[in-house]
């Protein structure tokens, strides 16, 4: 009996290793096949954990989240009771993986609390691993919940896996890096962090996090006004996370997406990319990224004359989202006005809006609508407190400011090169 366990023990492993191989290179579906069948020749409780834990890595990354939730609290359960070293140490990672899966939720709390949870087990269990995946989560949390301060554990994270001389998870922290700093409005030190990544990811061979850093790196192109760079980025990203099934990816690339080809002044497709993004969020349970794309998706829609269609997209975003997403909101509401009142009304929207959201908000959440009044203004107004204050943020996050005041009711287009 005990040759025959062994026996399955050794298949076991032969499906286990290709389906690593599988979910490194961002190959989910068939990396998961491999691990289901690997489960089912395993005896140990502790072996068929391990394997629940790859198993929900690969749901989670294609978007299956209530299936990797499912697996991770099957794999905990199991192992209730179990006093082994190892047995813990796995119920740390698993906890740690659960974090990681709520982020990707965008349940920010949730993520947050799961974290706080996962560190203490990890802790206890003296799993290194696992310590630093859990910092790295609540940071990610925190700074997603707005809260800069709370957000202290990044660094010890990368030293962590830089002992461990874990490459992947080195360029998982650092992206969590350019992250911070993107929030925090250090776009320049963002970029070389998600450039650091990208090439990290490239060369341990993970498509889907290379694509992941490139699809950050577009973030701030887009947020630069740099349009046609943002564009040839995301189409790759955007084809990577399809090939690799990376579907949990496809709705932040899609919204940035969007926001870059309207931004270029290419409206169909940028209301096509838009609606996709609505689509593939929603059916992800991505909440955030739905809302946001419906507040892009309403303002693409009056830029194209059509405000019965922006009219209805808008009263589809949930108000606690319009007051989350309030810059975005903002604008919409100032090309409503557009169209009911003309220029001047249009701008004094912007304006007023302008005013009541600086300082509750990042400054360069202000450019769009900066840019915007700019836009609606009359000559007089283009040299006004307005377009001084656009100037400074265009200095200060090297952002290409190309656009012209309307002429003949006409939005003029500049080109996105600097």
């Amino acid at each position: 009996a005990r040759h025959l366990d062994r026996d399955r023990e050794e298949v076991a492993q032969v499906w286990r290793s290709p389906g690593d191989v599988l979910q490194l290179a961002g190959r989910y579906g068939p990396a998961s096949d491999a691990y289901v069948r690997a489960h089912g020749m395993l005896a140990d409780p502790l072996d068929r954990a391990e394997v629940m834990l790859a198993r929900a890595r690969s749901a989670a990354q294609s978007g299956s989240y209530r299936p990797a939730l499912g697996l991770l609290t099957r794999a905990r359960r199991s192992l209730v009771g179990d006093t082994r070293v190892e047995a813990r140490k796995t119920d740390a990672r698993l906890a740690a993986y659960a974090s990681t899966t709520r982020i990707y939720q965008q349940r920010f709390e949730q993520a947050l609390a799961a974290a706080v949870e996962a560190i203490e087990t990890a802790r206890a269990a003296d799993e290194p691993a696992a310590l630093a995946v859990a910092m790295q989560r609540h940071d990610i949390a925190q700074l997603m919940l707005g809260r800069f301060d709370e957000a202290r554990y990044l660094a010890e994270a990368a030293r962590i896996f830089t002992d461990l001389g874990d490459l992947a998870s080195q360029a998982s922290v650092t992206s969590a890096l350019g992250g911070q700093a993107y929030l925090l409005g250090q776009w320049s030190r963002a970029r070389e962090y998600y450039e650091e990544t990208e090439r990290t990811d490239a060369m341990s061979g993970n498509e889907a996090g290379s694509a992941s850093a490139a699809a950050n790196l577009a973030e701030v192109l887009v947020n630069q006004r740099r349009f046609d760079e943002a564009v040839e980025i995301l189409t790759a990203a955007r084809r990577t996370a399809l090939a690799s099934e990376y579907f949990d990816l496809l709705p932040f690339v899609g919204l940035n997406l969007g926001r870059a080809l309207a931004g270029a002044g290419r409206l169909a497709p940028a209301e096509a990319a838009l609606r996709e993004t609505v689509e593939r969020a929603e059916s992800l349970g991505q909440a955030m990224h739905a809302a946001e794309a419906r507040l892009d998706l309403a303002a693409v829609l009056l830029d194209r004359g059509d405000p019965g269609g922006a009219e209805a997209v808008w009263d589809d975003v949930p108000e606690d989202m319009r007051m989350r997403f309030s810059p975005a909101s903002a604008l919409v509401e100032a090309k409503r006005e557009r169209r009911r009142t003309g220029r001047a009304g249009a701008r004094a929207s912007a304006v007023a809006s302008i005013e009541r959201l600086r300082g509750a908000v990042a400054d360069f959440e202000l450019i769009p609508l900066l840019v915007y009044a700019r836009t609606v203004a009359d000559e007089d107004a283009t040299s006004s407190e307005v377009s001084d204050e656009l100037s400074v943020l265009a200095a200060r996050y090297d952002v290409v400011i190309d656009v012209v005041a309307e002429a003949s009711g006409q939005r003029q287009w500049g080109s996105s090169s600097p």
